[in-house]
């Protein structure tokens, strides 16, 4: 859509590495290569996110234990928002690990990745990779293999999200939707039963955890934890990709399956709202867009460098926040 307004930059919205210099001759390719990631620091915010998961539930049952049903049953909207809000928090650690930023050895950021982090969200590190890495290249073009910013910020998208359909979309997408060439092998046969046992295993822990609650007439939790997985935390992945790469003019009536958005990176604030709703650095999507293989631990000395380069204004045009974001993406969608 090349009468969009907003600014677009070459390969996908990235700068050409070979033109990251800074005024005093220094690399990007140089300087990338002394951003080793901070692993502890990872595995820590990732623990964080789990204490304020489970700590939360744990909370909600004990509560509802001494003092009945009713009150765990009004309690179980914010419940709700809570449990949907740390699952995308924890969904964007897993995604860290799915560009190796989770440990030293590739094999033990695998292993790490798929015991401690996808469990929860019905994928492998590897299965994954191989559609994430597509989403990179191919960002704002029709084989795009993440396509939430083709959504438009509408009342209709509430209310997927609140009836569960947003969250069958997104596994629709992620189990038939068309795999590239080096899935279609035997290899790429094994990644599929990877992927449904992946599905599997994840169906049978977020059903323990409906399940038990409920089978002890703990009913507030358990409706919690469906509500928080089915409809809040699917309307929040929806909505943050569409707040990362969704062009602000972009017509609601505009069908992106068959003409191309283009490339749009945006970054966000550090307030602490962003920084968890962005977890993991996602906050930084730009950073994360232009560099894919750089640790968001390391994220602030990356966007020290590129203020030192030509680029730096460019940087600064993707700035903003969340919530002028959704602003300007509802006024697009109420004047379609």
């Amino acid at each position: 859509m090349a009468s969009m307004s907003e600014s677009r930059t070459v390969y996908n919205g990235a700068p050409p590495a070979s033109e990251l210099i800074t005024e005093d001759g220094l690399t990007w390719l140089e300087y990338r290569k002394t951003l080793k990631p901070d692993y502890a620091r990872a595995w820590r915010d990732a623990a964080f996110c789990y204490i304020m998961l489970f700590g939360a539930f744990a909370l909600h049952i004990a509560i509802t234990v001494h003092r009945g049903n009713t009150v765990g049953l009004i309690l179980t909207p914010l419940s709700a928002l809570w449990i949907g809000f740390w699952l995308h928090a924890l969904n964007q650690f897993a995604h860290e690990g799915a560009h190796g930023n989770l440990a030293r050895d590739r094999k033990r950021n695998d292993l790490l990745s798929d015991w401690l982090l996808w469990p929860l969200f019905a994928q492998t590190v590897r299965t994954y990779r191989v559609s994430h890495m597509q989403h990179h290249v191919h960002l704002g073009d029709l084989q795009d293999t993440e396509i939430n910013y083709h959504e438009c910020m509408h009342p209709w998208l509430i209310t997927k999200c609140l009836t569960g359909v947003q969250l069958v979309v997104l596994l629709g997408h992620n189990l038939l939707k068309p795999k590239p060439a080096a899935r279609t092998s035997k290899s790429g046969s094994a990644s599929q039963r990877d992927l449904l046992l992946a599905v599997a295993r994840t169906g049978l822990i977020h059903g323990l955890l409906i399940a038990v609650p409920a089978l002890l007439g703990i009913f507030g939790p358990a409706l919690a934890w469906l509500v928080g997985l089915v409809a809040i935390y699917p309307c929040f992945g929806s909505t943050r990709q569409m707040l990362e790469h969704r062009a602000y003019d972009a017509p609601c009536k505009t069908d992106f399956s068959k003409i191309e958005h283009g490339a749009i990176n945006r970054h966000f604030g550090n307030d602490i709202f962003s920084r968890y709703f962005g977890a993991a650095g996602v906050n930084h999507h730009l950073l994360h867009h232009w560099d894919p293989g750089i640790s968001y631990t390391r994220f602030a000395d990356m966007e020290a460098f590129i203020q030192r380069t030509p680029y730096a204004a460019k940087m600064e045009e993707g700035r903003t926040t969340y919530w002028r974001a959704v602003s300007t993406l509802c006024q697009t969608a109420f004047k379609s």
